[in-house]
């Protein structure tokens, strides 16, 4: 299915701001990339619900890896 222009371009820019976000540890703006009723599942035993439950990944991410963590979202294809 095409996808417009406009649509690809803000799609590439949210998963740019997201990974910025958790590995800055910019956790509020991490967040922010979710629903209030948003899953975040496959990284834990139960998947995550909510914008409180799914901050709980980003401090610790930033945490555990000292700030060297670096997520590439490359291929959109």
């Amino acid at each position: 299915m095409p996808v417009s222009m406009e649509d690809y371009v803000a799609v590439q820019d949210h998963m740019g701001r997201y990974c910025h976000a958790i590995d800055e540890g910019r956790a509020d703006d991490w967040v922010a990339h979710f629903t209030e009723d948003g899953v975040f599942a496959g990284f834990t035993p139960e998947p995550l619900v909510g914008r409180e439950a799914v901050r709980v990944i980003a401090v610790n991410a930033f945490k555990d890896n000292d700030g060297t963590m670096c997520h590439v979202a490359a291929n959109m294809y």
